[in-house]
């Protein structure tokens, strides 16, 4: 039986900005610098699709490259990534990132939201057909949670919170749809995408994990209209048409909630929108759980889901290139590929056996083995 679904992978693109668990320590640092992507861009582009079989993609806008003054624009950086691309990536235009020239005072006045929508709607009509969609803000329930409750990334700083939960999504959330508009009015077939946690948990219902894709389609909120007054932000179905679910632990399968369940509940949640597993892979229990393991366990949960009418359409691993880890910005575990810190050429290394088995659930196996038993014949 064929697989029914493909094998994506994701370059983290986010802008960690904050502090240590503690405030030990400030961080302040991009992953597309920390990794080297931003240097190797078109050779890991071709090592992924030649060594491991990947045909799907998700990379980022990098805010304070491409826009590192307001109206002023370099676009060095998505101009290589659209030569790449061939119609195969999937752009983030914020990852956990503002831009770099806002205050805290624009975030609250409106400016912050204004800046990110003109940034979105430029880069969609700069770049129109050329990339297979766009990503307003990834996670932007986990991103809002960071830089609120949590007091771990600007605006809180030094373990002050910038506000509460509600307050900043009540900014972005607005910003969100702001930004899928700006990208629908520049491009009307881009295809515009969400990644958002998606996971059995006993403390935040699969309603509450799901609120970004449903402030995006413009659905009520009752828990809105508690907190802030308001659910009415113009939110629409025509601005989301990929739901992108993360899940990076299997915590439900003791409570009757394995991913399969998850995905049809899922269906049920979005039954007009895509779905696709935004991100998965072995990055927070490295040790427990193969590459193969994991993809063995994820293959068999979609396939469950799909014979029951999920229709997942892809699995997303992230990250393929090691990233730079949240509370130090050490080398997280996780990635087929890695690179050492000591290294400043961050060269690339990755093991041959887990790049064969990539390529088992990449469908690129036999063609590979083909070309090789061809080439031995010569």
């Amino acid at each position: 039986m064929s697989q029914s679904w493909t094998l994506a992978g994701a370059f983290d693109a986010g802008h960690i900005r904050g502090g240590t668990p503690g405030w030990e320590q400030e961080l302040d640092f991009h992953q597309l610098e920390l990794t080297g992507h931003d240097q190797q861009l078109e050779a890991d582009y071709r090592l992924f699709r030649e060594e491991f079989g990947l045909t799907m993609f998700r990379d980022g806008a990098w805010l304070r490259r491409t826009c590192p003054r307001p109206g002023e624009y370099d676009w060095t950086h998505l101009d290589r990534l659209a030569e790449v691309s061939q119609g195969q990536v999937f752009v983030s235009l914020c990852h956990y990132e503002w831009l770099p020239w806002i205050s805290e005072e624009d975030v609250w006045n409106g400016r912050a939201i204004d800046a990110m929508v003109e940034y979105a709607g430029e880069v969609a009509r700069r770049y129109r057909g050329r990339f297979a969609g766009y990503l307003p803000v990834v996670e932007i329930g986990y991103w809002t949670a960071m830089m609120t409750d949590w007091g771990r990334w600007w605006p809180s700083v030094n373990g002050r919170k910038a506000s509460s939960w509600w307050q900043m999504y009540n900014v972005t959330g607005r910003m969100m749809i702001g930004m899928a508009r700006a990208v629908r009015e520049a491009d009307p077939d881009a295809v515009i995408a969400l990644s958002e946690p998606w996971a059995w948990h006993h403390h935040m219902p699969l309603e509450d994990q799901g609120r970004p894709f449903s402030t995006l389609l413009g659905r009520p909120d009752p828990v809105a209209l508690r907190e802030i007054g308001e659910d009415a932000w113009g939110g629409d179905p025509s601005l989301l048409q990929v739901v992108g679910l993360n899940f990076y632990n299997n915590w439900g399968v003791d409570a009757g909630w394995p991913l399969s369940r998850l995905f049809l509940e899922a269906r049920k949640q979005y039954p007009d929108q895509r779905i696709v597993m935004g991100e998965t892979g072995n990055c927070h229990f490295s040790h427990c759980n193969t590459v193969e393991a994991w993809l063995t366990l994820i293959d068999e949960q979609v396939e469950e889901a799909n014979r029951q009418g999920a229709r997942v359409e892809a699995v997303t691993w992230a990250p393929i290139l090691t990233l730079g880890d949240f509370d130090w910005g050490t080398p997280a575990p996780g990635a087929w590929v890695t690179w050492s810190p000591d290294d400043p050429q961050r060269a690339r290394t990755w093991d041959p056996e887990v790049a064969r088995t990539v390529r088992r659930f990449t469908g690129e196996s036999n063609v590979r083995a083909e070309a090789e038993g061809k080439a031995s014949l010569r």
